[in-house]
């Protein structure tokens, strides 16, 4: 244990030991609560995605077209992203983005099926660009305006409550992981090159990640905060009140 406490602590240990420090405890519990809310809110605001998507003009007129128009007679492969601008403007937030309809289908499932109808038949119903040039050019802008999907994403989602929601949780998450980094980087600079004991009797919370790395319990003495003079009063009283009797 002595040998422990008077060994210096190098460049590899001070990065273990800052590491485990930031990602354990109290601080550990709080970052993995941030991620969590980041999550979640994340995934409330894809699901409203979805449903202002499936609710849309694009799809009910493409459900109303012939397959071999959907897709082509022989589809071989078909954009898997339908991203959008999203945009918030309100006088506590400003915030532009792109966010994106997703239908959990990858490019290596169309690659690799003969027909990608039979796959996941309702998948990709949104028109790309090129497609609603050609929409615009033979049935005009009311039609081609319904068919826009993207367009039509961007003005619903325009400041929603979910999007901020999932902005301010994303930024709490990403502050939080910034601050955990420049905290590890302070930490293992400061503890470099210095002993276990040094180390400890500045920061006996870091006895914990050091145990961990060293593999050794280490004791962190109590630091002597009562006066010598006290602690022979304390010990003597009862010798003297002994030899009086």
């Amino acid at each position: 244990m002595s040998n422990i406490k008077s060994r210096k602590i190098s460049i590899k240990a001070s990065e273990a030991i800052a590491k485990t420090f930031v990602e354990s405890g109290e601080l550990g519990e709080k970052n993995n609560a941030l991620d969590a809310a980041r999550d979640t809110t994340q995934s409330a605001l894809q699901e409203c995605i979805n449903q202002f998507a499936l609710a849309s003009e694009a799809r009910k007129h493409f459900d109303s077209l012939d397959p071999t128009v959907q897709f082509g007679l022989q589809p071989r492969y078909i954009d898997t992203d339908c991203s959008f601008r999203v945009s918030v403007d309100t006088p506590e937030l400003t915030y532009n983005c792109s966010e994106s309809y997703e239908t959990g289908v990858s490019e290596w499932d169309w690659r690799r099926e003969a027909d990608p109808r039979t796959h996941t038949p309702n998948a990709w119903w949104w028109f790309d660009s090129r497609a609603l040039e050609v929409i615009l050019a033979t049935q005009g802008a009311e039609i081609a305006n319904k068919l826009d999907l993207r367009k039509e994403l961007e003005a619903k989602m325009f400041s929603h409550p979910l999007l901020i929601a999932s902005v301010n949780a994303s930024r709490a998450y990403n502050d939080w992981r910034d601050n955990m980094y420049d905290l590890k980087r302070r930490i293992e600079n400061d503890i470099q090159g210095r002993s276990v004991s040094q180390v400890l009797n500045a920061w006996p919370e870091l006895v914990d990640a050091i145990n961990k790395y060293y593999d050794v319990p280490v004791v962190v003495q109590q630091p002597l905060k009562q006066p010598l003079s006290a602690v022979i009063a304390e010990v003597t009283t009862p010798l003297i009140t002994q030899a009086a009797e």
